[in-house]
């Protein structure tokens, strides 16, 4: 399982209240990917999976490109795609204010596999982590 997200920048208190918002509603949650995994850098992510949930389940994924980097095109993509929560490894406050001001949950500091993280979302189990970063673009966790 997932290990660690930071839930400090997300409006939620705990994953299981979002789980049980979640039950008998659609939601997409979208996950940031590099190389497989949970992408450490959210700006530089090679792409996004945006996965729709419905009762609690995963019905589908779709497999994005991730747009070039620019502090809005991963929020404007996930407005346009109707998300609601995106899974993160580092990303830094401004892309944390913008996915927020554009009503999207936010869960930083995930590490490992995508699926994993979706499955730990959806059972209410991320526990808080601690890799957010500055922002700055030269930094280990740069948005």
């Amino acid at each position: 399982m997932i290990g660690n997200v930071v839930k400090r920048f997300s409006t939620e208190k705990n994953t299981k209240e979002v789980v049980a918002r979640m039950n008998g509603k659609k939601t997409k949650i979208a996950v940031v990917m590099s190389g497989g995994r949970v992408a450490e850098h959210f700006g530089r992510c090679e792409e996004v999976m945006i996965a729709e949930v419905e009762t609690g389940k995963i019905k589908s994924r779709e497999i994005l490109p991730a747009p070039p980097h620019d502090c809005s095109a991963l929020p404007n993509l996930f407005v346009e795609k109707g998300v609601e929560s995106v899974i993160a490894g580092g990303i830094g406050g401004g892309a944390i204010n913008n996915l927020n001001r554009a009503g999207v949950r936010v869960y930083a500091g995930v590490e490992g596999s995508p699926e994993d993280a979706l499955e730990s979302l959806l059972a209410g189990t991320l526990t808080p982590g601690a890799e957010a970063c500055g922002g700055a673009h030269g930094d280990r966790f740069a948005h």
